[in-house]
């Protein structure tokens, strides 16, 4: 079992690894494994490592930055939105 915001990968299943900015992990065991830490969608990120829910992903990364969304109060816009 592996505590939130650490996750195995498939080089070293046995161990608990942080997870690394771009990605979070809840931590515990999913279908009696390890659980992986998981990429954020969308073109967000993380602040940095060790990201324990998907609501962490709220950084825009370099795709959201080329797509034109801008933070707004923990809420994303677009230029054309204002």
């Amino acid at each position: 079992m592996c505590r939130a915001g650490y996750g195995s990968n498939s080089q070293f299943p046995s161990l608990c690894l942080l997870c690394p900015r771009g990605s979070y992990s809840v931590g515990g065991l999913k279908n009696n494994r390890k659980p992986q830490c998981t990429a954020c969608a969308g073109g967000f990120t993380t602040l940095g490592e060790g990201a324990t829910t998907a609501a962490a992903c709220n950084v825009a990364g370099e795709a959201a930055l080329r797509a034109g969304c801008q933070p707004l109060l923990d809420q994303w816009s677009t230029n054309d939105e204002g």
